[in-house]
């Protein structure tokens, strides 16, 4: 069989490649040679067994190398994945709606602002109003040592007294919150035999202002006749340190305590305990589904930027809280080893490009299925 010179690797681009085509032409010569009536010499027949040989080993070898580069694209495929399910946005928006009994907000410096009734210019109307840590009262002689206590006025049949019960009830005018400092307020839900209201506790630098109203009566001579009228008498207070305690005339509707401020912190606790009866949390990117809060769970939110309290109202004995954070850094829930609800990059690019994200995945896997079969056919 006559030996012909063997293609440099360059020209059939590899080695495997060469090595098969020396196998394919010494096994066309040994072909020739047996249709032309002469046998093939153990020295070919050694030559093409050892070129079987040869491209059997580098056959092995190829596969162990492609075997190796599928084993780091799935250690990188796994890395990355477990990368993006283990690290956390930085911040996140949030809406929060929780109900519960004791609410603690802290305000930073902003302008002045009013509490109750949420919106400048109502009038709350309250059966009975308690005030103390008061530093100043006008006029002076409602209160000693900063206290004092204002009942709606009862209606006197002897001196025909019959009105409606909201007439003669305390008018809550106003609580303003001085503009320019920071300010911390402690909402909550006061509790009588018969009724439900509201407690307010007020801190700060600079003095809280309140104005109320009481009705007293006042004696009338019409036509000769006596009968007995009544007048709104004004009830100023002040101070850094104010407790309120204040029950409406109407129990079971609804009071709003806040409406669109914009608040620095806030938590739902009391002595360290959970003052949580219910709620939601919807949090953009960790899921579609809203995470419930169960009673007395510890629920924690905080932010760089200021929150919104859209609204913060008293109804049927429970403080209703709406809340949203476009910037919240820390969302915790539970004691102990709190679960954090901040969501990872993965839950956020699923929640913000789903259909993408499953045509990148099932793109990957075609491209790689169909990478892999070429390579194995080219050996």
């Amino acid at each position: 069989m006559s030996d012909s010179k063997q293609p440099p690797a360059t020209e059939k681009g590899t080695v495997a490649e060469g090595l098969s085509y020396l196998f394919a032409k010494g096994l066309s010569d040994v072909t020739r040679d047996m249709n032309e009536g002469i046998l093939p010499g153990s020295e070919d027949i050694d030559k093409l067994e050892r070129l079987t040989k040869i491209k059997a080993f580098l056959a092995t070898q190829g596969a162990g190398r492609r075997k190796r580069y599928e084993l780091i694209a799935l250690c990188l495929a796994i890395l990355l994945f477990g990368a993006l399910n283990l690290v956390r946005l930085r911040t996140t928006a949030a809406d929060i709606e929780i109900s519960a009994t004791r609410v603690h907000i802290s305000l930073d410096a902003q302008d002045a602002t009013s509490l109750i009734p949420g919106e400048t210019g109502q009038i709350l109307a309250l059966r009975q109003a308690r005030v103390s840590g008061a530093e100043k009262i006008l006029p002076p002689n409602v209160g000693e040592n900063g206290s004092f206590e204002i009942k709606q006025l009862a209606a006197s049949d002897s001196l025909a007294l019959k009105r409606d019960p909201e007439d003669l009830a305390v008018r809550l005018q106003e609580i303003a919150l001085p503009g320019g400092s920071s300010e911390s307020i402690v909402a909550g839900v006061a509790y009588v035999a018969d009724a439900r209201g509201l407690t307010i506790e007020t801190s700060g630098s600079t003095p809280v202002e309140a104005v109320f109203g009481r009705v007293i009566p006042i004696q009338t001579t019409p036509n000769g006749g006596k009968s007995l009228g009544y007048a709104i008498s004004p009830v100023r207070v002040a101070g850094n340190n104010l407790s309120f305690e204040l029950l409406p005339t109407k129990g079971t509707s609804e009071l709003t305590v806040f409406r669109d401020i914009r608040v620095s912190q806030i938590t739902f606790e009391d002595s360290g305990r959970s003052t949580i009866l219910g709620g939601a949390a919807f949090i953009k990117g960790n899921s579609s589904a809203p995470i419930q809060l169960q009673p007395s769970d510890r629920f924690t939110i905080q932010s760089d930027t200021p929150m919104l309290l859209r609204e913060l109202t008293l109804t049927k004995g429970e403080l209703k809280a709406r809340l949203s954070a476009p910037r919240a850094k820390d969302i915790l829930l539970g004691d102990d080893s709190p679960r954090n609800l901040m969501p990872t990059w993965f839950q956020w690019i699923r929640y913000r490009w789903p259909s993408e994200l499953y045509a990148t995945i099932s793109a990957l896997i075609v491209a790689w299925l169909a990478i892999r079969r070429w390579m194995e056919s080219s050996e």
